[in-house]
């Protein structure tokens, strides 16, 4: 019974205590500020300047023309030249026939050329008239037959006889200067062939056949001819 009493006394005082404490006042909760308006207006961005689309700068130059030429052949070409007389002039009264009546010495005139073309083996020398009075037509009197002349041979002096022609050369009909009747003057021409090989001579002996017309020769020179050059004088009384 004693306890029973004890345990109500010391309830009894729990509940006067809990009676006695204050009741806490409630705090009204603090009234949060409206948030400050921090947004910064939008900084204005200056318009956007379109740039320009580079285009690659147009090519107006206009390519240069092709100028390259093929090498053209500067070589002058194969030309003879006397030197006592134009071309087409009269020829002077030293290089005509000495036979009575005309007054010359018989003399051949000094004779020139260039370089002939590449493989020439030598050359075959020609002088005749064409305007014998009475000679058939396409007759070509012959008035000097000189074969295979030395390719390196560039020139014949002045009186170039038999005599001094060099090895190898052969001639046929030794220089006779223009010998015409009186009449119109005839033109006389000295051809030079350049030829591709050595070439065999005709004998004196088809020259006469020929009746002195160099003609037959012209035609067999055509297959060995590589150039030929040609210069003519005139001659009348």
């Amino acid at each position: 019974m004693k306890t029973l009493c004890a345990l109500y006394a010391v309830l009894f005082a729990f509940v006067l205590v809990a009676c006695a404490a204050p009741t806490p006042t409630p705090v009204p909760p603090t009234a949060t500020p409206p948030p400050t308006a921090t947004s910064v207006p939008p900084t204005s961005t200056p318009a956007r300047t379109a740039t320009p689309t580079r285009v690659p700068p147009t090519n107006t130059s206009v390519p240069p023309a092709a100028t390259s030429v093929p090498p053209t052949n500067t070589r002058a070409p194969f030309a003879l030249t006397v030197t006592a007389f134009a071309k087409g002039a009269a020829i002077p009264l030293k290089y005509v026939c000495n036979d009575p009546g005309f007054g010359g010495q018989n003399i051949s005139p000094e004779l020139k050329w260039n370089e002939p073309p590449s493989g020439t083996k030598g050359f075959v020398l020609l002088m005749y008239d064409p305007d014998i009075p009475g000679a058939p037509p396409g007759y070509l009197g012959a008035h000097w037959v000189l074969y295979n002349l030395p390719a390196a041979l560039r020139a014949l002096p002045e009186g170039y006889t038999k005599g001094r022609l060099p090895q190898g050369a052969t001639e046929l009909l030794g220089y006779f200067g223009p010998c015409p009747p009186r009449g119109n003057p005839h033109r006389y021409f000295l051809r030079l062939f350049a030829v591709k090989d050595t070439v065999t001579p005709p004998t004196r002996e088809q020259l006469n056949a020929n009746q002195g017309n160099v003609q037959f020769i012209l035609n067999a020179l055509k297959d060995q001819t590589l150039a030929e050059t040609e210069y003519m004088g005139t001659y009348g009384r």
